[in-house]
């Protein structure tokens, strides 16, 4: 099954309208929403073969695995930015130019490789006290990305390396896929209240 692209009067629509529900309704649920929202970037066969291949990657279930932003809406719900500067507005339709968005919730993981990064770097302070701030502040809002893992820990390569996989597998390289990997449904939660207070701010 071909990947479905919005168009931007389509993505721009989807996105006002989820505005609307948002400043209309105090008791929204937005990571509720988000994982029970209709597929409309990626859908059907393509969709299922690349939550398949994520959890097999990353040796979770497949109820671990979310696709988020425009692959997920038909829209990107926040504005791309580039040194602090917003550079595009939101509300961007995915196309052939977007990033696959993939969420992991999983505890497990998170601790295994959050504890094999300590055990391998216990003075990860002293080698570089920028990337371990980083880190740390991923940390304390309880997720992480491949590229705040110290470079040299073996999880920095294998990230990419199964992100890459996933690409290939899934949807042909088409397009680039990114993984974050939450600890828990609370900070997942948290992170998305971050995305609706954005897009409530005036874009």
């Amino acid at each position: 099954m071909p990947i479905l692209f919005s168009t931007p009067i389509e993505a721009l629509i989807s996105y006002s309208s989820l505005k609307e529900v948002i400043s209309s309704d105090q008791g929204f649920d937005f990571l509720e929403w988000t994982i029970n929202h209709r597929d409309v970037g990626i859908f059907g066969k393509e969709r299922d073969e690349l939550v398949s291949e994520t959890a097999r990657q990353f040796g979770v279930d497949e109820d671990c695995v979310h696709i988020m932003g425009s692959a997920r809406y038909g829209f990107s719900p926040t504005p791309k930015l580039l040194n602090g500067e917003i550079i595009k507005l939101p509300g961007r339709p995915f196309s052939e130019e977007s990033d696959v968005d993939i969420t992991i919730i999983s505890t497990q993981l998170f601790d295994t490789i959050w504890q094999d990064v300590y055990d391998r770097f216990p003075y990860f302070r002293k080698y570089s006290f920028r990337d371990f701030s980083q880190f740390s502040e991923f940390l304390y809002r309880g997720w992480m990305r491949a590229d705040q893992i110290p470079f040299r820990h073996p999880w920095y390569r294998r990230w990419r390396e199964k992100s890459v996989a996933i690409s290939d597998y899934a949807i042909g390289s088409k397009l680039e896929v990114s993984v974050a990997l939450f600890r828990n449904d609370y900070f997942m939660k948290r992170k998305l209240e971050g995305t609706k207070h954005t897009m409530m701010s005036g874009y």
